[in-house]
């Protein structure tokens, strides 16, 4: 399952990512070019300088932008016009993957410096509130992806949290991004592929250079990826955003 997670993510769920510069936030004439690598490099810098700041804020923002994302990217798929709607809808995936994963985010907690969660709170009746008020809102907007995702969910008790993340991230969010995207630039899926490739070699060399250190423990490398992910998350975020926008007014 690993291997095809592995095959997905390089596919499709980096090279997703890597189209931020056709989404004209941060390159007006939609190249990669000096000027759009100073930017889209300046704000994952304020994103890095967070986790020095305060770790705990920095994952909180973190986890907020990301719900924000994968809600917005979500009720695109679903043709609902709410953003509310789509960010609730994050913040509800998220809890319910940590609600039933407690011992194991505690481990990441740990990495990345931030206070663990008790567990002898009620997670699991946590965890189960947010699947009812996840079936709830998939039944008022009548949405039967939803309603499958939601179903996902309850199943990925079983999982270990990080294979439940990444089955949802490749299969399900990157997918449906790329989707809208080679929609939007009307291009065949390999143009779409072949244009991402040089950011997706870029994000790698960053990652090496920058944030990967051998001669370090797991646990390091494991904050450290962490990190970068959420570093590098910030401007994506924020470049999709400003794509759904435009999409919205037909201006892509």
């Amino acid at each position: 399952m690993y291997l095809l997670i592995f095959i997905g993510l390089f596919l499709v769920g980096i090279p997703h990512g890597a189209m931020d510069h056709k989404t004209g936030l941060f390159s007006d004439n939609k190249k990669i070019n000096l000027f759009f690598i100073f930017k889209y490099l300046g704000v994952m810098l304020i994103a890095y300088i967070l986790w020095f700041i305060s770790p705990t804020v920095a994952l909180v923002a973190f986890i907020l932008y990301s719900a924000w994302h994968f809600g917005e990217t979500d009720i695109q798929e679903w043709k609902i016009n709410s953003r509310f709607v789509g960010f609730l809808w994050g913040l509800i995936m998220f809890s319910a993957l940590f609600f039933s994963h407690v011992s194991e985010l505690n481990v990441i907690l740990k990495a990345l410096s931030v206070q663990q969660l008790p567990l002898e709170l009620p997670w699991l009746g946590l965890f189960f509130w947010s699947l009812t008020i996840s079936f709830l809102l998939a039944r008022l907007h009548q949405s039967l992806p939803w309603l499958l995702l939601t179903c996902f969910l309850a199943l990925s008790y079983w999982l270990p949290l990080v294979m439940a993340f990444a089955i949802y991230f490749v299969f399900h969010h990157s997918w449906s991004g790329w989707k809208h995207l080679r929609t939007s630039f009307k291009v065949s899926n390999w143009s779409l592929f072949k244009t991402a490739l040089p950011f997706n070699l870029g994000a790698f060399v960053l990652f090496v250079v920058l944030f990967l250190n051998t001669r370090m423990g797991w646990d390091y490398n494991i904050a450290q990826i962490f990190i970068f992910i959420s570093c590098i998350s910030l401007p994506h975020i924020l470049s999709m955003s400003y794509f759904y926008k435009k999409l919205k007014t037909k201006r892509v």
